[in-house]
């Protein structure tokens, strides 16, 4: 027994709990006794800052801080004591566990930092933007669009004849009077989406008219003086003016530098993002219970481990 207490190892062991519970006493009293202290100071305000506005520029954020008048200093830090002191309360009432609105919350806070970062290193050269504009070129294509206005029948189900008569006749009246846009809301019935369309692509047209109608307008040569038609949709029958016609196109990739480039940069962090999660992911080990039907896992960290779970 002797023997044993004299052992060096005992001796460290027995230091070493001690350091640990004096620590662990004296630590928590500390964390406790700082729970009430809310300290303002100029990092924390740059850095409320920053998260608040959702944009980390250390440099910009400095100088704002600087130009803030004492009153709007006071209401900054009124907004930062306020933000802080619930977060607290809140944190000790253990409300951060198990919700899973923080846990969303924090991992999109680490994935803003990380899109920031990425993008503030990123300098794209413009062979690589040019090289990128090529590869998604279909993207760009601006589509045909069309400006015209149309005077709208019902349909008469009792008596269709009578309806193509009127058609007809305003068709023929439309285009013997030179009829214009303004003047053609005397004819017909208020329709129930618009009478004059500007610039409008296939998708809305089709929305409002049917694909049958949109296909029939594309296929029109825009004439400003020649009323056309009659055209069917699912409301009745139209008479259209195409005032103006822009044929769909690519555009040059000058045309769209700032598009491409935000798309890039949009891609960029997405790629990075999974790379990030990825490296992450490889400092752990996973264990997927082997009730779980799932596909086979090419990461060698990935371990079945048996559970009582029932079969997913």
């Amino acid at each position: 027994m002797k023997r044993i207490i004299q052992q060096p190892l005992l001796h460290f062991l027995f230091l070493g709990c001690l350091v640990f519970g004096v620590f662990n006493v004296f630590g928590q009293a500390n964390d406790t006794a700082n729970a009430h202290i809310l300290t303002v100071d100029r990092a924390a305000l740059l850095e409320f800052m920053q998260y608040r506005s959702k944009v980390f520029n250390s440099e910009f954020f400095n100088k704002k801080l600087d130009s803030l008048t004492a009153q709007e200093r006071q209401l900054l830090i009124d907004d930062y004591l306020q933000e802080e002191v619930l977060y607290r309360e809140a944190k000790a009432l253990g409300m951060d566990r198990n919700d899973y609105v923080i846990r969303r919350r924090m991992m999109q806070k680490l994935e803003f930092v990380a899109d920031n970062v990425s993008d503030d290193l990123l300098v794209v050269p413009d062979e690589t933007l040019k090289e990128f504009y090529k590869t998604n070129q279909s993207n760009y294509y601006r589509e045909t669009r069309l400006s015209f206005s149309h005077v709208y029948f019902p349909r008469n189900s009792n008596a269709p004849e009578n309806n193509e008569q009127i058609v007809q006749g305003t068709l023929e009246e439309l285009n013997r009077k030179h009829v214009n846009v303004a003047d053609s809301k005397r004819y017909g019935e208020r329709f129930i989406f618009f009478s004059n369309y500007v610039d409008q692509n296939a998708a809305l047209i089709t929305s409002h008219f049917g694909e049958q109608m949109t296909g029939e307008l594309l296929a029109l040569t825009s004439d400003a003086e020649q009323w056309q038609g009659p055209f069917e949709s699912a409301y009745g029958t139209h008479l259209v003016l195409l005032i103006k016609r822009q044929d769909g196109f690519t555009p040059k990739f000058e045309d769209v530098r700032e598009r491409v480039l935000s798309d890039y940069k949009r891609d960029s962090r997405d790629r990075h993002k999974r790379q990030f999660v990825k490296a992450l992911l490889n400092t752990y080990d996973i264990h997927i219970a082997n009730t779980l039907k799932t596909t086979e896992q090419s990461n060698p960290r990935v371990v079945r481990v048996a559970t009582g779970a029932p079969n997913l």
